[in-house]
């Protein structure tokens, strides 16, 4: 079976017993394991919450208490999955600490090898919620999380993705990597989605992966294009006519701890790294790509003229970003040149 491929086992039902939760077998069970399950495990859940990791032993104690804190304030019944992702510190021995003392259903999984999009398909293939959530290790999630998602999904069988909001957790870092907008919205399709919503904070009906697949593996940190996962997986749900809405109550806080223009500038060029192999993938699927590198180039010229004035990237970050995303692009039709001759 080829990475990623989407193959049916048998169906469970959700705790109401009214929606049958078909399992997609993303990932072989030899690319990982289930290092520790506890006792409340069973084939029914509302919510399967996943949460992927690697090598922040000593810093998961944040996130780890806001999951039991929005759980423990919910009626739903919650599937919290767990990914070491090929971890090489204690990672694994903090989830599985945790988990033990958890009056919940919780799994610890550990993956044979790195890759944030490895680690939320494997998520994906364990995942008996109707419902699948996604957040970051270095989030922390509101008290009324759960219960935000349960109003959030209508209906449980149609493919859907929702994205919510994403605030800054300490205001000593940067405002990066967050979305703040109190109003919510529905993706109307005119642009590319990169950043309508993203995956620190993404809620996913299981029927959509029967839809688009999972993630693609390529994509995402530890992976070859190092970023644009989320952005990947949206461009797929948008060509098969899947709805991609935004929902500003459902919240997280993003604790990100970059402070520094550097550490800004090094993420924001694995970002664009990632686009320009989201743009190389899509070029010919859909217009927008094309329309987007046109506007690019057309402010990358203008800066020649009138540069402007970004704390982050600078006086040229239009052209900064194309020659990444140039080589981003190179790096996806090579990589694509040896799937092809393999």
């Amino acid at each position: 079976m080829r990475r990623g491929e989407w193959s049916m086992t048998a169906s469970a039902e959700n705790s109401s017993g009214s929606f049958p939760v078909t399992r997609a077998n993303l990932v072989q069970p030899r690319r990982y394991s289930v290092d520790f399950q506890t006792d409340h495990a069973s084939k029914n859940a509302d919510v399967s919450l996943v949460v992927c990791t690697r090598n922040r032993a000593e810093r998961l104690k944040p996130m780890l208490d806001s999951l039991r804190s929005a759980i423990l304030n919910s009626s739903a019944i919650v599937q919290v999955i767990l990914i070491d992702s090929f971890s090489d510190d204690l990672t694994k021995e903090v989830l599985i600490e945790w988990a033990r003392d958890q009056p919940f259903w919780v799994s610890v999984v550990r993956a044979q090898e790195a890759g944030a999009s490895l680690a939320r398909n494997i998520g994906i293939t364990e995942a008996m919620g109707g419902i699948v959530a996604f957040t970051d290790d270095d989030c922390v999630i509101s008290e009324d999380y759960i219960t935000a998602i349960s109003r959030a999904v209508s209906n449980l069988a149609e493919p859907q993705i929702i994205g919510g909001r994403i605030m800054l957790g300490d205001p000593d870092d940067l405002p990066i990597t967050i979305k703040e907008d109190e109003l919510g919205s529905c993706f109307e399709g005119k642009r590319i989605p990169s950043g309508y919503i993203m995956s620190a904070n993404f809620v996913i009906t299981y029927a959509t992966f029967g839809r688009i697949g999972g993630f693609d593996e390529n994509f995402g940190p530890g992976a070859a294009f190092k970023a644009a996962e989320d952005s990947e997986l949206l461009m797929r749900a948008l060509l098969e006519n899947v709805p991609i809405r935004y929902d500003p109550d459902i919240v997280v806080y993003h604790f990100h701890g970059r402070k520094t223009f550097d550490q800004a500038r090094k993420l924001y060029s694995g970002y664009s790294f990632g686009d320009g192999a989201l743009f190389a993938k899509y070029f010919f699927k859909h217009p927008m790509i094309l329309r987007r590198v046109a506007v690019l180039c057309r402010d990358a010229i203008r800066e020649i003229v009138i540069p402007g004035d970004d704390a982050i990237l600078g006086r040229r970050k239009t052209q900064w970003r194309l020659r990444r995303l140039f080589r981003g692009g190179v790096a996806y039709l090579k990589h694509s040149g040896k799937s092809l001759r393999a």
